[in-house]
């Protein structure tokens, strides 16, 4: 698949936690991967770490 979507942020590596985070909130699913992903990162970058964690939080268990 060559779509846009499934590239990663370009030059930016998002730090451990926030990596995991993203990988558990987008499990099995390359489209929201990417979109999360670059999420993240414009989190990271506009508002720091703190902030990005706080704003992708995953959903409470059932």
């Amino acid at each position: 698949m060559s779509s846009v979507t499934y590239l990663p942020p370009v030059g930016i590596k998002l730090p451990r936690e926030l990596r995991r985070l993203v990988n558990r909130l987008a499990h099995r699913q390359p489209d929201r991967h990417a979109v999360l992903a670059r999420h993240a990162t414009r989190l990271l970058v506009e508002y720091g770490l703190e902030k990005a964690l706080a704003t992708l939080v995953p959903p409470a268990p059932r």
